[in-house]
């Protein structure tokens, strides 16, 4: 119903400024009643919206009988009042949890309120990109097409094979259903998925329900685990229990089974039996060439890039994985110009140990260390590496922790030199991006993603280190809606993207450089984050962080009030400038500024 009525109001708002009653809509409204049928005859089509379809029609049939001159006046009156209702509603039953309560007098103009009705843009029942279907062992089903999922953004995600990716829906997980109480939806979301684990992995791309997924990159399973602890955070220990110990059939028992549609007969495990299976099959490692390798799934990829690998070293505790010649991680742009004869190179193919997978990591076997001693919510305490031993959560936490700062950041002591190629080092006081890529001058490459790592697994580096390395971050990344995805001093730098170039150079044809400078819009709300925590571990800046993330949250209130969606962006160009290729409105931007309001009313 808020999607009906906000279509209208969008235009409503651009004619009220000047109170212009010529405007095309009221035009089309004074000339006849098509409008108000179409919208009537749209909310009567669903159940949950007929009954509020049938009240309106009925104002409506009163409202025809009008000098026609009238019509448009007590239109717009009538559709602003059912949108505030609506909004009023859905406020009302997505507020949830406390730290996002803090309601303004003026709520409807609230960046909270705008937030929070992206839950309702972005997540929804979509026939045409069904969940994996959930069968009980009880014997019930739920998801499949009749279950909401959650679109990566819209339009360019809104139906069919694309709207469905596992590493956007958890990222976006915590932020749109977690800390909006929408924790069914979250629930069967994370049990769907679970039940299409393959390889210990959850699939990068859903499609038909799991039928065609693609299970082609290493993060999605961290992200996955990630979104099931902040739920289990966030819910009383008998819910805990009750989701870990769910049981669920699988579409894919084993690795090389075809898909089988779930029944009474499919393989049955518990969500906590999935969790432990992929980090098991992480800590032994993972090797597989990807089903139907060639263009007929990728046209764009090379044979090398069909390959996936990911383990875990059991000296320093690191998830690594992948190849220069494919993308396993969010910054996935493959090159596909044969003019500029990029077609098959990834741009950021950040193969080795990404940076913000060993946060998500420590974060996980962290949590899982407290939680297993209590065997009835979980009955795993460690996961067996290679030549059989075996390694605890703590022992691996334990090791990340200690290796991490050592590895991964970069500063001017003679100690640390000695684990970094110092001529390659071009920025100090900063966490690589990546370490042991097959391109090592990447590795030291100053990105975002350790902002990532430092927002959700805090415990993990060095306070003062992560203090500086976000200065550094700060100043040189931080744009006004977003993040710069590469330093600009950076060779490869360019901050504009242009999706439709096809020339000769290989750095920008065919969007080459989506993420290699364009400022991402989500990664903004990890980088507040952050620098919230560490500023109150340490007592430094805290005001004035606290005053920088009010002027980012003012500046992205004006964006969603002059967005004709009412969305929060993907990604715009350099500094801010606006990118008519990106995703008008994404639900990592909506989530990421969610959790950043959160933490800042928690904290």
């Amino acid at each position: 119903m808020n999607n009906s009525a906000y279509g209208l109001k969008y235009v409503m708002d651009e004619a009220a400024p000047s109170d212009n009653l010529g405007h095309a809509l009221f035009e089309n409204v004074r000339n006849g009643d098509w409008l108000m049928d179409y919208t009537v005859n749209r909310l009567k089509l669903h159940s949950g919206t007929k009954q509020i379809g049938l009240w309106m029609g009925s104002v409506f049939v009163e409202m025809k009988k009008l000098p026609r001159y009238l019509i448009p006046a007590y239109f717009e009156c009538f559709v602003r009042l059912v949108y505030n209702q609506c909004v009023k509603h859905i406020v009302h039953k997505l507020k949830g949890i406390d730290s996002l309560a803090d309601w303004r007098e003026d709520m409807l103009g609230s960046l909270k309120t705008k937030l929070l009705l992206g839950s309702v843009q972005l997540v929804g029942v979509c026939k045409t990109a069904s969940l994996a279907p959930v069968l009980l062992e009880s014997g019930s089903t739920f998801a499949g097409e009749d279950a909401p999922s959650l679109s990566a953004g819209l339009p360019h995600f809104s139906e069919g094979i694309w709207r469905n990716w596992g590493r956007d829906t958890f990222i976006a997980l915590r932020g749109l259903l977690v800390l909006t109480n929408r924790l069914q939806e979250a629930r069967t979301i994370i049990l769907s998925y679970a039940s299409t684990m393959r390889h210990g992995l959850i699939p990068n791309l859903l499609g038909g329900g799991g039928e065609v997924a693609r299970y082609n990159c290493r993060d999605a399973f961290w992200w996955w685990l990630n979104s099931i602890r902040h739920l289990c955070l966030n819910s009383a220990p008998d819910e805990v229990k009750s989701l870990l110990q769910q049981k669920v059939a699988r579409i894919y028992p084993h690795d090389n089974s075809q898909y089988q549609p779930v029944s009474s007969s499919s393989v049955f495990n518990s969500l906590a039996e999935i969790m432990q299976e992929g980090l098991q099959r992480h800590a032994e490692g993972i090797s597989f060439r990807e089903r139907n390798a060639g263009p007929q799934i990728d046209s764009n990829m090379t044979s090398a890039g069909f390959t996936v690998e990911v383990y875990v070293d059991p000296a320093t505790g690191f998830v690594i994985g992948g190849n220069k010649w494919n993308c396993g991680t969010w910054m996935d742009k493959m090159g596909s110009s044969d003019r500029a004869q990029n077609r098959g190179v990834p741009a950021t193919p950040r193969d080795g140990a990404s940076v913000e997978l060993q946060g998500l990591c420590y974060a996980c076997v962290s949590w899982l260390s407290q939680l297993s001693r209590d065997k009835n919510l979980y009955p795993f305490t460690s996961v067996k590496v290679k030549e059989s031993s075996e390694m605890t959560f703590e022992q691996w936490a334990n090791k990340l922790r200690a290796s991490f700062d050592n590895h991964f950041f970069i500063d001017a002591s003679s100690d640390n030199a000695r684990y970094h190629d110092v001529s390659l080092v071009n920025k100090k006081h900063i966490y690589k991006d990546t370490l042991g890529s097959q391109n090592p001058w990447t590795d030291y490459q100053l990105r975002p993603n350790y902002a990532l790592a430092i927002a959700e697994a805090p415990a993990l580096c060095k306070q003062e280190n992560a203090w500086k390395s976000l200065e550094v971050m700060h100043t040189n990344l931080l744009g006004p809606l977003g993040m710069k995805t590469l330093d600009p001093s950076d060779w490869k730098y360019n901050g504009v993207y242009d999706n439709d170039r096809d020339d000769n150079n290989c750095d920008l044809a065919k969007g080459f450089n989506y993420h290699n400078g364009p400022e991402w819009v989500w990664l903004a709300g990890f980088f507040f984050r952050a620098k919230l925590f560490v500023s109150k571990q340490r007592s430094l800046n805290v005001e004035e962080t606290k005053q920088a993330i009010a002027q980012h949250l003012a500046r992205l209130r004006e964006h969603v009030d002059s967005s004709p969606w009412r969305g929060v962006t993907e990604l715009t160009n350099q500094n801010g400038q606006f990118c008519p290729f990106s995703s008008p409105t994404q639900a990592w931007s909506f989530a990421t500024a969610l959790e950043l309001i959160h933490d800042l009313n928690v904290n």
